[in-house]
């Protein structure tokens, strides 16, 4: 009986944390998924938590441009690099040229850089409280580094690509050629071509003759300025 009561005794030592740990466990319960386990977000879950979206968003923003005008430092002024072509007829008579052209350009660069300092109030709507914000940004005349004595200004003389409709079945504001042919440094600066208006067109009465132009990308096209 000795022997019998020490195994007994050993069996319980082992058996019963066995039974205190299966008595302590969860029961485990399994059944097949339906749709109020389901838990549906909204659709504007994942934009509120992807920051790829929020940046996205927040690019398209035109209030994340204002400058802050306690801190200006921040939002240094930037330098747009434009250089200027003049494209003329065959016989030079239909636009600036040489020094004229460079003098002329210059010029007008630096008084759109004069108005751009001086920002003024919004006339409309009436009544408005726009505040008058300074415009961080200025136009550059720059030149092609490679070449010795390139200014950034351009004459070019071609009948066929020289002339600029902005109305009409003969428009072409909209047409690329001269930008294809005659644009220089186009992945980095902003190529700005002055051209005249076509003979034709000046003639007919319904045809305005003046200030007009377009803006193809990051290159410019317009008319009336020699005319003018």
């Amino acid at each position: 009986m000795g022997k019998k009561k020490h195994q007994f005794l050993w069996l319980s030592l082992i058996l019963l944390p066995l039974l205190l740990l299966l008595s302590c466990s969860p029961k485990l319960e399994t059944h097949y998924c339906t749709n109020e386990d389901v838990v549906r977000l909204p659709n504007t879950y994942d934009q509120s938590i992807n920051p790829k979206l929020q940046a996205q968003k927040a690019c398209r923003d035109a209030l994340m441009y204002i400058p802050d005008t306690s801190h200006l430092t921040h939002r240094p002024v930037r330098y747009i690099r434009v250089n200027v072509h003049f494209v003329n007829s065959a016989d030079s008579s239909k636009n600036y040229v040489g020094k004229e052209a460079i003098e002329f350009a210059k010029n007008m660069i630096a008084n759109v850089n004069k108005d751009l300092s001086k920002n003024t109030k919004m006339n409309l709507p009436i009544g408005n409280t726009t505040p008058v914000l300074p415009t961080q940004y200025r136009l550059k005349l720059t030149r092609q580094q490679s070449a010795e004595h390139d200014t950034g200004v351009y004459c070019h003389f071609d009948d066929e690509l020289c002339y600029y409709v902005h109305k009409g079945k003969n428009r072409n504001l909209q047409d690329r050629a001269v930008i294809q042919k005659y644009g220089i440094q186009l992945d980095s600066v902003l190529n700005v071509f002055v051209m005249p208006h076509h003979p034709d067109s000046i003639r007919s009465r319904t045809y305005a003759g003046g200030g007009v132009g377009v803006a193809l990308g990051t290159n410019i096209k317009m008319a009336g300025v020699y005319e003018g």
